[in-house]
């Protein structure tokens, strides 16, 4: 039951992930010049990484095989530790009140308080759930 488990949150950890980059997306921030382009590398990390683990979890569904649930959990764990480096940034910001840019709108890289944390605990949980399972078997 826990590595199905693992996979709802997975699926739940993506879905908040896909949102907050269509936002990103919607407002430009692709082409924002008042986002680091580090920014923008290490999202597409996040979100590449993050997308690409649901394979060896997969697999490992289909198979049994540990090693495989190893090898998901470990991405996921680099996956959450980009995501971590990733909400530092918007939580410092937020912090300060940063003003919203003349353009209009708000920068492309802010998300809803509840997005951005939601998604940042649903991450961790799988993460830790998916370690959980590959130590247990």
């Amino acid at each position: 039951m826990m590595p199905w488990a693992v996979l709802a949150l997975w699926l739940a950890t993506e879905v908040t992930g896909a949102r907050m980059l269509a936002m990103f997306v919607r407002r430009d921030g692709l082409h924002d010049e008042g986002v680091a382009s580090g920014y923008l590398v290490t999202l597409i990390a996040n979100f590449t990484l993050g997308t690409a683990s649901g394979i060896p979890w997969a697999l490992h569904l289909a198979t049994g095989v540990r090693i495989l649930a190893w090898a998901a959990a470990v991405q996921l764990l680099f996956t959450t530790l980009i995501g971590t480096v990733l909400a530092v940034p918007w939580h410092r910001a937020h912090r300060r009140g940063r003003p919203t840019p003349e353009a209009g709108g708000p920068p492309a890289w802010t998300y809803p308080r509840l997005a951005e944390s939601g998604h940042g605990l649903l991450a961790w949980a799988t993460t830790a759930l998916a370690f959980t399972v590959a130590v247990i078997g």
